[in-house]
């Protein structure tokens, strides 16, 4: 089968190589790769920024989905023909998150996507709703699920207003569940441009953070004072400060507090990009909730 794989770091030294086609041992599902997304992780995995000890080489790409080959012994929720889509974290089945279950995410710990065929656990599959093409469910396990579950932490209901931060994954598929469910969005981005596509999309209304670096006051302006219901916090480090400052009042003199100032009091930050390096994951039930709504 032919594959794109990570042999050193560097975008210009992606290799595509011919590699066996796996098969399935027991417990496990061949599935044949229809579509996949790409995520900002990818571009750091390939770059050596998420995880400069990666096991090199390694097939890049968390997210994709594809139908079932073949499968291994004792499989039975699985048989050829299935349409299937990969969960980001094959071991995150249910429950908090673990050291246990962290390990195993695709294009990271093992090999990922980017490939002709995979072969994968077979509780590392959610079934792709008929409505759904190929290209449309292989968007959804990592960006799509952690908005998902960012609104859900929020509580959100008809009414309730959102900050989103840029338009990568995240933040548009937010941007998109949110009026869905009858909030309104606030957004800002560096580009004019996007922002004309994020009106499209449904933006309530959008600011411009390089015209206008204040954004977290233009955000209380745009909620009369009141703040915001949930900021999906996509920034890590640029938008979020140190953690070991405690003065209650200091962020109204960092310019790093820009993420808690819009904020409704008892109102929720999902964060979604971590403060020191970049992780992020959902379970196969996230993924297959999510997938049925849309």
């Amino acid at each position: 089968m032919r594959a794109w794989q990570i042999s050193s770091f560097s975008v210009d030294s992606l290799e595509f190589v011919e590699r066996p086609t796996p098969s399935p041992e027991a417990g496990e599902v061949l599935v044949k790769v229809r579509a996949i997304s790409f995520n900002y992780r990818d571009l750091l995995m390939v770059k050596g920024l998420y995880n400069p000890k990666l096991k090199l080489p390694r097939i890049p790409c968390s997210d994709g989905a594809g139908e079932v080959v073949a499968v291994g012994d004792g499989v039975t929720i699985w048989k050829p023909g299935d349409r299937v889509a990969a969960i980001f974290m094959q071991n995150w089945l249910d429950g908090a998150l673990t050291p246990i279950k962290a390990r195993g995410a695709l294009g990271g710990d093992i090999d990922g996507m980017l490939a002709e065929y995979v072969v994968l656990k077979d509780t590392g599959l959610v079934r792709i709703p008929d409505h759904l093409s190929f290209q449309e469910a292989a968007t959804l396990p990592c960006s799509a699920v952690t908005a998902w579950n960012a609104l859900g932490i929020g509580d959100l209901r008809p009414g309730s207003t959102v900050l989103i931060q840029g338009t990568g994954g995240v933040s548009t598929f937010a941007l998109q569940l949110a009026r869905l469910q009858g909030a309104r969005v606030l957004g800002i981005s560096g580009s004019h441009e996007k922002l004309q596509r994020a009106y499209s999309l449904g933006l309530d209304a959008g600011l411009n953070y390089i015209d206008n670096p204040d954004w977290d006051r233009w955000a209380l302006d745009e909620t009369a004072g009141m703040g915001v219901d949930l900021v999906v916090e996509v920034g890590g480090v640029a938008t979020l400060p140190p953690f070991h400052q405690s003065h209650s009042h200091w962020w109204n003199h960092r310019p790093g507090w820009h993420t808690l100032r819009p904020r409704r009091p008892r109102g929720t930050v999902a964060l979604s990009h971590p403060l020191h390096s970049p992780q992020t994951g959902a379970h196969s039930g996230h993924l297959r909730r999510l997938a049925k709504r849309l």
